[in-house]
């Protein structure tokens, strides 16, 4: 039985892209064992879903279908920079997205996250945090450097994104880093 590794997401705009240019550009500067992210990859996931069964791969579109009609499109301010889990141990550099068109982000989050548990997907235990991925951290190095980065690029803003649509993704590791192929794409088509 063929697995897929698979996520929700929206894609991001090329002037946002753009905008944090300069911030993965000093990321690649800072000491330690960072990956940066290609701007072509970035993108706000709304729910990683990891390895689906192809029959689980159609009916993860069939829930996405159905959750982006109820839903207005979204918009969101990039803005700030920031680390996972914590300054002490950080293993993500994100930089931040705050929801400016209501709560539809986080309605079409619990939507997936609830609906995806019908495919043998588990409900994410750690509350939704919406953030664009800048690069994995695999050893950090100094932390006064990453700790100087992160308050040069607090609450810095890199542009508003505006998503008419969510895209179900196919992700393939590789040595040079994945790669993401479209699956498919929902219209968010609903709302008042």
């Amino acid at each position: 039985m063929k697995l897929i590794r698979s996520f929700v997401a929206i894609e991001m705009p090329g002037e946002v892209k753009e905008q944090l240019a300069p911030v993965l550009r000093e990321i690649g500067e800072l000491d330690g064992k960072l990956k940066p992210v290609d701007p072509a990859n970035m993108h706000l996931t709304i729910k990683f879903l990891g390895d689906v069964t192809e029959g689980g791969i159609v009916e993860a579109c069939r829930i996405c279908g159905e959750a982006s009609g109820r839903l207005q499109p979204i918009s969101a301010e990039v803005a700030g920079v920031g680390v996972f889990p914590g300054e002490r141990r950080p293993r993500v550099i994100w930089a931040g997205c705050r929801e400016t068109s209501g709560r539809v982000l986080v309605d079409l989050y619990n939507a997936l996250d609830s609906a995806m548990e019908s495919i043998g997907v588990a409900s994410e235990r750690r509350g939704f945090k919406p953030h664009l991925t800048l690069a994995r951290v695999r050893q950090p190095g100094d932390p006064a450097r990453l700790m100087d980065f992160l308050t040069r690029w607090d609450g810095r803003e890199f542009g508003e994104a505006f998503a008419g649509e969510i895209c179900l993704f196919m992700s393939e590791l590789g040595r040079s880093g994945p790669t993401y192929t479209k699956m498919g794409t929902f219209p968010l088509v609903g709302g008042p």
